[in-house]
């Protein structure tokens, strides 16, 4: 068996990655031990993911809006939670002392911390967090890896990823500090949902509709569970846009393309073997996913560069307008 040939068997990076978010979150617990004398939160309010606090995954390094844009956070005149934060009146840090970022103010022009784009994506809110994101990862990303190969599946992951995060840094509420692989997984479940409706032979698969059905359901589920406080929708959406615009790229051509085809993901695949309008029609919508991928980056990461996105009703993607849900997730002057 060659290298190649195991590699495809194996998936290595659902392995790897899952390895790393299971050190990454002992390391979580290990320094929450040492801020606080405990590695769970229960004060000033109990974590119902059974993990860290809230505080102590900023300082580590979840996705927060004022760590990452603290230009115009800095004039603010309030004290903010330290990492060791256990009540409110231990909320007498600094931005930069909560943050990890340099004292010197000088060096806070325009974005910071843009690592916390990826490093979120490691970060976990607790067991219950990790548990459910390692299920999805060890059965769903570990079957896409399979089928479409270990560089694909990590270019859709890392990439979707990034995609959700930067897509809630710019409309998320600036009081949200989110983590979790919900955006990497969402772009591989696209991935999946287009594997089974363009790729996979349907005569092969029982129950073929009643499956694709609970595959658009489980979507469908999980943005409506992203409304709920806790939750990320911004992630999900993001990295279910990047996972879906990147696998119509990049997957190989679809079946009803093919005058043969077969059950390999091979993205070139020989001219003669394809339906020729089909071919060509398909090869243009690859190009337009392909620009509509680019301009979504683009877009934005220029408006995270300006101090973020401007988008009044943007923060309903992710909270319900119900007890002041949505109010929750902004920060204010008179917080403190």
């Amino acid at each position: 068996m060659t290298w190649a040939q195991l590699i495809h068997k194996y998936t290595p990076f659902t392995y790897l990655v899952s390895v790393a978010d299971c050190v990454v979150f002992i390391y979580q617990l290990v320094r929450m031990s040492q801020l606080t004398g405990s590695a769970f939160q229960t004060e000033p309010y109990f974590n119902p993911m059974l993990g860290p606090s809230t505080y102590s995954q900023i300082s580590i390094g979840s996705r927060f809006e004022p760590c990452m844009l603290p230009e115009e956070y800095l004039s603010w005149e309030v004290l903010w939670p330290c990492p060791n934060s256990t009540t409110t009146d231990t909320q007498v840090c600094s931005l930069m002392e909560l943050c990890g970022l340099p004292t010197d103010t000088n060096d806070l022009v325009g974005p910071a911390q843009s690592w916390r784009l990826l490093s979120a994506c490691f970060l976990h809110a607790g067991f219950i967090h990790i548990i459910l994101n390692l299920l999805l990862q060890l059965t769903i990303g570990r079957e896409v890896e399979r089928l479409i190969g270990t560089i694909r599946y990590m270019a859709i992951y890392l990439l979707s990823g990034i995609s959700g995060n930067l897509f809630g840094v710019n409309f998320a509420g600036n009081g949200v500090s989110s983590c979790g692989a919900s955006g990497a997984l969402f772009g591989a479940i696209a991935v999946n949902l287009l594997l089974f409706t363009l790729h996979i032979d349907r005569a092969k698969v029982a129950h073929y509709r009643l499956v694709v059905g609970v595959l658009v359901f489980e979507i469908v589920a999980c943005l409506v569970l992203g409304l709920l406080p806790g939750l990320d929708n911004f992630a999900h959406i993001g990295g279910f846009i990047s996972g879906l615009l990147l696998g119509i790229t990049i997957l190989e051509n679809p079946r009803f393309i093919k005058r043969d085809p077969t059950r390999t993901f091979a993205l070139l695949k020989s001219y003669s073997n394809c339906k020729t309008r089909l071919f060509w029609c398909w090869t243009c919508l690859r190009v337009v996913c392909l620009a509509l991928l680019a301009a979504w980056f683009i877009g934005l990461g220029i408006s995270y560069r300006n101090g973020g996105g401007d988008c009044s009703w943007c923060r309903y993607l992710s909270c319900l307008p119900v007890n002041g849900w949505c109010e929750s997730t902004e920060l204010s002057t008179t917080s403190g």
